[in-house]
């Protein structure tokens, strides 16, 4: 039983789990025949008693520390910092991505492959969303806009949309293209480029649009052409899935279900963008880590939540009390920032800000009892350890 008398799994979802089998496939041609090749070489490096997720746990602890700096030299999420900063970030997001490819291969090579390796990986990636879109909004000079809002909204979409074909397919397919590869050695190579240049090259007029864009906007609207680009393919394979009467997941066949599931991704994420927009107070400029944060801790508890589903095979269950409070909460937040409601004092723990340090503290403790128990339930019913293995290695 999970601690704080929550539980996640449920008695049928339990005797499932054991029986997963993963299936995926990364069909990058940098990483087949770059990172491939690399990380097959550093794997010889790591000691056979390290287990896989202490290494995705050192990966997401990495991009903590490139997100410490960034908002210690730019807490606004612009201006400049050291060099030494750039290069930190760009080396720290490289070597994240190197780590999250090598756990894997540790579980294989030591014989400790489990769903729990997957769903902790998948977890650290999701919390990485957010990390990760502060620290490269950061270095593109978007500061507390629309624009920084965009980037996030745009890295955790695909996200959800990836993992919710995975629920439906029962595969992770990447394309030749996609973000967990060319994506993180795009950001890599503008945080070095950055360091080379200093940040005020983002903000410099854009090549071809002088008089309307700035550099920054064009790596905007390639971020949003292919997040729209690949929620599309997403929502077409889930529906040729379910039509084709090749639905893995253990809910009906019914696209229309499918699209409910996520419903309360998107109509929180819309919420929150209004809210932004037409807030009265300027929550982003003056809460605007708090702000992300409340969303970001949402759509990790989210993410988290379907992929524990796909490997129990347990129907998603998205409608929860703790959503329906947030939900209603962001509501709140939106109509005491529009002008009908000026009337509402805007106290610290009233009006905009107090519904937002509400937000914060279910989505926040809601996160830290779900990772906590999550990872308990799924430990107990596996019987192994989450960041310890056995050693030597029991090779079957």
């Amino acid at each position: 039983m999970a601690p704080l008398g929550g539980n996640y799994l449920t008695e049928q979802g339990r005797k499932n789990l054991p029986n997963y089998k993963y299936s995926g496939s990364d069909n990058s041609l940098i990483y087949k025949h770059i990172l491939t090749p690399m990380n097959n070489y550093l794997i010889d490096f790591f000691p056979l008693w390290m287990a896989p997720n202490l290494i995705t746990l050192i990966g997401l602890l990495i991009t903590f520390a490139s997100y410490s700096l960034t908002a210690f030299y730019m807490p606004q999420l612009e201006g400049e910092a050291p060099v030494w900063v750039y290069a930190w970030c760009a080396a720290g997001l490289f070597v994240y991505q190197t780590l999250d490819n090598l756990d894997g291969k540790q579980a294989r090579r030591t014989g400790t492959s489990s769903p729990l390796g997957l769903l902790f990986d998948h977890g650290c990636d999701a919390l990485n969303c957010t990390v990760s879109t502060f620290t490269f909004v950061s270095i593109l000079q978007m500061g507390m806009t629309w624009k920084s809002f965009a980037m996030w909204a745009c890295a955790t979409t695909t996200f959800v949309f990836n993992t919710w074909e995975e629920y439906y397919t029962s595969d992770l397919y990447l394309p030749i293209i996609n973000g967990p590869t060319e994506g993180l050695l795009f950001g890599v190579l503008c945080i070095s480029v950055t360091g080379v240049y200093g940040a005020d090259m983002w903000t410099q007029p854009a090549p071809f649009f002088p008089d309307t864009l700035k550099v920054h906007d064009l790596v905007l609207l390639l971020t949003v052409g292919l997040t729209v680009t690949t929620t599309v393919t997403h929502t077409v394979k889930v529906f040729s899935t379910l039509h084709s009467g090749q639905n893995h997941s253990p809910d009906p066949p019914s696209f229309l279900r499918a699209l409910l599931l996520l419903l309360p991704y998107l109509v929180l994420v819309a919420f929150a963008f209004v809210w932004s927009q037409y807030s009265a107070i300027d929550i982003l400029a003056n809460h605007g880590r708090m702000f992300f944060w409340t969303f970001g801790l949402f759509a990790a508890i989210y993410l988290t939540k379907l992929m524990i589903s796909h490997l129990c095979a347990q129907s998603f269950q998205p409608y929860s009390s703790r959503t329906t409070i947030l939900l209603t909460l962001s509501l709140l937040g939106v109509a005491s920032s529009l002008p009908a409601c000026e009337f509402v004092p805007q106290h610290p723990w009233f009006g905009e800000l107090g519904v937002l340090r509400t937000m914060f503290f279910i989505s926040l403790v809601s996160y830290l009892h779900l990772a906590v128990g999550l990872i308990q339930e799924v430990t107990d019913t596996l019987n192994i350890n989450c960041l310890t293995i056995p050693y030597p290695p029991k090779m079957g």
